[in-house]
């Protein structure tokens, strides 16, 4: 689906308290309540993800801000409480096997907040909670990395140094919420290889006029499940822009399995609702084909422009069925009997999550109408992004990583050329 300027990422990761809470274990398909836990004062300032944009501009520096409260409004049925899953505790820092060391919860990977209640999905247990509260490594990290890159239909290259970390945006409503991770799409500067050898899309890829970040885990080991992030799109008023929640198995060259969130300026209370399964001998280099996509575009529960303002947007993945929530309610549901393409089926092997911000790139393609007409630098704000494991996946998520993982999960399955991730050609 979708090479980089040098970016030098510090993180601070205070201890935490073992503390994870059970999950509950309801029907599967049932929502979820949200409910706010009290916020407590970050540390001392800390230095943002990018010293600076690829343009040569000023990078984000958070502030230090108080803790943030829980997440967003979610659909009946769940109470309050974090779940904890695999992995055992390794001592009071909350670390689990598989985890990057970070504060947290016991048995919850990424970077994980105490302070707050998370909110409970019935049939699903919190695995991974990304709160964006300190700049996160991208090259060293044990969960996430950047993608190097790019759309053979859109404009943009993806790059290290378009992701940034900030304690602060200036449009967020909602107080006491303690970091934030911004993709940002600017022109390419003068000078920067934008095309060649991507790791991400197994090949070699022509040169783009603008470059963007794409945020994504390392590994090929996340399935059924419930996806969620609450973020903010760039302003509806640019002309072309696709700002996304994706599952995604790398690489699409060997098996295509995706489903999507999409926002786009053309449909500011729309929201794209797509899956893709692609896995035909011959066919697989020549791109997209529409016949192996379920392509949805459904009305957004009160929402005249998803720019406008933060919203929770959550992927559910079962075996059987997937369904997409905005801010806790229904908005689409892709089964047997229910979808635009009934050929597509569910996607049933593992995924990397990707967050990313691209340009179609032509005149009324996908996105928008006129990409000439875009404003740069836009950015796509994301407050956070979490996953709870389905109680009846027994395979994935593996843990630890890298060990559990597959060869047939890890082939010509890299990200980019500093992850760590081994390359196996086959």
């Amino acid at each position: 689906m979708r090479r980089s300027l040098p970016l030098l990422l510090s993180f601070i990761f205070a201890a935490g308290s073992a503390c994870g809470n059970t999950g509950a274990t309801a029907a599967a398909g049932s929502g979820s309540s949200a409910s706010s836990g009290s916020g407590s004062a970050s540390g001392s300032n800390v230095a943002s993800g990018a010293t600076g944009s690829a343009n040569g501009g000023s990078g984000l520096t958070s502030t230090g801000a108080s803790g943030r409260a829980g997440g967003g409004s979610g659909a009946p049925g769940g109470g309050s409480g974090a779940a904890a899953t695999g992995g055992s505790a390794t001592g009071a820092s909350g670390t689990a096997s598989g985890n990057d060391g970070g504060t947290g919860l016991a048995g919850v990977l990424g970077h994980p907040d105490p302070t707050i209640a998370y909110p409970t999905h019935p049939g699903y247990a919190l695995y991974l909670a990304e709160e964006f509260s300190a700049p996160i490594d991208l090259d060293n990290d044990a969960n996430w990395t950047w993608s190097d890159g790019a759309l053979s239909e859109g404009s943009v290259r993806f790059e290290k140094s378009q992701i940034a970390f900030s304690s602060t945006v200036s449009d967020d409503s909602e107080p006491n919420h303690s970091g934030y991770m911004i993709l940002s799409a600017d022109n390419a500067p003068s000078g920067l290889m934008t095309g060649g050898m991507s790791y991400a899309e197994n090949g070699t890829i022509g040169m783009k006029p603008q470059i963007s970040g794409e945020f994504r885990t390392k590994y090929n080991n996340y399935r059924y499940g419930w996806y969620e992030a609450r973020y903010k799109a760039p302003p509806s008023t640019e002309g072309n822009y696709i700002a996304s929640l994706v599952v995604f198995r790398t690489p699409k060259t060997i098996s295509w399995r995706e489903i999507d969130v999409e926002l786009t300026p053309d449909m500011p209370a729309m929201l794209g609702t797509n899956v893709y399964w692609e896995n035909v001998t011959g066919t697989m280099g020549m791109g997209y084909l529409p016949q192996y996509a379920d392509v949805g575009s459904d009305a957004l529960p009160a929402i005249a422009d998803h720019s406008q303002k933060f919203h929770v947007y959550a992927i559910e993945w079962m075996p059987a069925y997937i369904k997409w929530w905005v801010d806790g309610q229904l908005v689409r549901t892709k089964d047997a009997t229910h979808g635009s393409n009934p050929n597509v089926t569910i996607p049933e092997k593992s995924t990397k999550i990707l967050m990313n911000l691209w340009v179609f790139g032509r005149m009324g393609g996908f996105g928008g109408n006129d990409p000439s007409t875009n404003v740069y630098p836009m950015r796509a704000e994301y407050d956070y992004i979490r996953f709870y494991k389905s109680a009846g996946d027994t395979t994935y998520p593996c843990a630890p990583t890298p060990t559990c993982v597959t060869h047939d999960d890890n082939i010509r399955s890299k990200n980019n050329p500093n992850d760590g991730v081994t390359f196996n050609a086959n």
